[in-house]
């Protein structure tokens, strides 16, 4: 089970977790060079139990006792150790109580539980906390999915299986969901596109470098798999809302200079590819009408049409066909055909869809980038992540065209700028560097 290693003293502390007959209990390893291992005893160290938590495996609607993922943390203030766990209160009931569980320790190996930071009345499970404060906040962070068997409420039904976070004006208690949305990256409720959110500090007081597991889709008799992400920043704004962001050093080092095209569609020109050799890379274009974007992965396709990925910038059912209102970004297939009113783009089914809060009617421009590193795709709209999916590999296509199109009525300037870079094959073969925040 997810565990995580912290240094102390010199030594290097490494919890971990383990379940026997339906019990989840933590353990502790020691390295004083991280080779050799030892544990610190042959029993847990931290085990749940009352009055807080639940014990008994059988009143679970899982029916398996939740006590793992610890995050463990030094508090200097109080010169002691705190771990925030996932767990689940006692008399927790069908639905809901899955919680954020608080134990103590000045030693890191003899804990004292404390009551729970928060419990939730919809979750089973809030798997992989993690406590971070930022501009005076305090947040914790967790991972949770359907999966768990219990249908859950989210500010966004098409984000609903990821990392989510909570709020409070103090460390140990009182958080809370935020008004607004607090989803940092999520995929559809059937998929686990993307999971387990994780952070680290950075140089910069303000950000802190946020990563996170992609997951292929599992196929029959098959665990899950997948890799890490390409990093984000991780940034609060002054509401306290937390974005994930851009991070241009994660892989701009890894790339061949930028084609660019100024004003690259126009109603007689619906499809601009501006390179056919970037099967991976980072897209940006500027848009200004909805059903305009980016294509890429495009290449010939069945009875040699033109096909492949594209994102768009589509209105949500109160918006109207000028495209005001409220707006949402869709990834998702498109093929274009050559008929007598030239070649025209063909939208397919979305394979991952959100709604964008703080964006009203077009034309106000806007930016979008998709970031392509072989099945994994990121798409940023102003540079803050909105989508991030993994496709299953027999699924991707394989063309290398990438550019910008417009699906709609043609307008003038529906994309005023394009550009294209093309990640380099080093990118591919290894996990990409963070220089730097």
């Amino acid at each position: 089970m997810t565990g995580m290693a912290l240094a102390h003293e010199g030594r290097t502390y490494m919890f971990y977790g383990a379940m026997v007959d339906r019990v989840q209990r933590i353990g502790l390893v020691v390295s004083d060079d991280l080779l050799t291992w030892e544990k610190v005893s042959p029993d847990p160290v931290l085990e749940p139990g009352g009055p807080w938590y639940q014990t008994d495996p059988t009143d679970a609607i899982n029916y398996e006792t939740a006590w793992r993922d610890p995050y463990v943390l030094f508090h200097a203030p109080e010169a002691c150790f705190y771990a925030f766990i996932c767990a689940r209160v006692a008399d927790g009931g069908d639905v809901g109580g899955g919680c954020i569980a608080v134990a103590r320790s000045e030693d890191l190996i003899d804990w004292t539980l404390l009551p729970p930071a928060h419990v939730s009345d919809i979750l089973t499970c809030l798997e992989v906390p993690e406590y971070f404060t930022l501009d005076g906040q305090h947040y914790l962070t967790y991972t949770t999915s359907y999966h768990f068997g219990t249908p859950y409420p989210v500010y966004d039904p098409y984000q609903a299986t990821g990392t989510f976070y909570l709020t409070s004006d103090e460390m140990l208690s009182g958080y809370a969901a935020p008004d607004h949305d607090n989803t940092l990256m999520a995929s559809l409720p059937n998929s686990v596109a993307t999971y387990v959110g994780r952070s680290i500090p950075s140089s910069d007081p303000d950000r802190r470098i946020f990563y996170y597991q992609n997951v292929w889709p599992r196929q029959p008799d098959e665990a899950l798999h997948g890799s890490l992400s390409a990093p984000k920043l991780l940034g609060a704004d002054s509401d306290g809302r937390l974005r994930l962001q851009y991070a241009p050093r994660s892989l701009e080092l890894h790339t061949e200079a930028a084609v660019e095209l100024a004003e690259p569609v126009d109603p007689d020109t619906l499809l601009a590819v501006v390179r056919d050799d970037a099967p991976d890379g980072i897209f940006d274009a500027q848009v200004t009408a909805p059903f305009a974007g980016i294509c890429f992965r495009m290449g010939p396709g069945r009875e040699a049409l033109y096909e492949g990925l594209a994102v768009w910038i589509a209105p949500e059912h109160d918006g109207n066909q000028h495209g005001e209102g409220r707006q949402r970004v869709i990834l998702g297939t498109v093929h274009f055909s050559d008929g007598p009113w030239g070649r025209r783009p063909a939208l397919g089914s979305p394979a991952a869809l959100r709604d964008l809060d703080g964006i009203g009617s077009l034309p106000a421009p806007v930016a979008l980038r998709v970031v392509c590193r072989g099945t994994f795709v990121d798409v940023y709209v102003n540079d803050v992540l909105r989508l991030s999916h993994t496709f299953a590999p027999d699924t991707m296509p394989g063309g290398g065209g990438a550019g910008a199109f417009f699906a709609g009525r043609p307008k003038p300037n529906a994309v005023t700028r394009v550009s294209v870079r093309r990640l380099t094959d080093a990118v591919m073969s290894s996990t990409p560097t963070l220089y730097g925040a």
